[in-house]
């Protein structure tokens, strides 16, 4: 019975590159996921600057801007296979309200029919409540984080 001292120098050669391979095979896997976690949040963040973009047309203009809301409805869509519940809803509401928000300034300008009054209340409730990066940031930030 041979002990493993009394190995000719080819098996050693054959153990030691076994072993390499091996240590290459464990860094290939840990590149890889790397890789995985990258594309993730690059495709997560996308999103994110949809949703920001959208907002700052919204806080800049004190109305959101329609011609954008593609953008956030692609966002929206894109959101269901990214993230959680709780982004997908925050990103539909800020897009209803958006389209309230619409009908709204459309009936202070006097485009559509119905109580001025209260549409300039909803118009600016919905512009409180949604012109604010530090909510969007709150709802996205537990996906944005890079873990290490």
């Amino acid at each position: 019975m041979e002990t493993i001292l009394a190995l000719a120098w080819p098996d050693w050669i054959a153990i030691a590159i076994s072993a390499f391979a091996l240590i290459v095979a464990v860094l290939s896997w840990r590149a890889s996921i790397q890789a995985t976690r990258a594309a993730i949040y690059e495709r997560r963040y996308e999103v994110y600057a949809d949703a920001e973009k959208f907002i700052s047309a919204w806080l800049r203009d004190g109305r959101p801007d329609m011609d954008e809301l593609r953008t956030l409805v692609g966002a929206w869509s894109r959101s269901h296979f990214l993230f959680d519940e709780k982004v997908t809803v925050y990103l539909r509401k800020i897009w209803t309200d958006a389209v309230d928000a619409d009908y709204a300034n459309k009936v202070i300008a006097k485009k559509a029919q119905g109580d001025r009054s209260n549409a300039i209340e909803k118009a600016s409730a919905l512009h409180l409540e949604h012109a604010d990066y530090d909510k969007l940031r709150a709802v996205f930030m537990d996906k944005l984080k890079v873990k290490p």
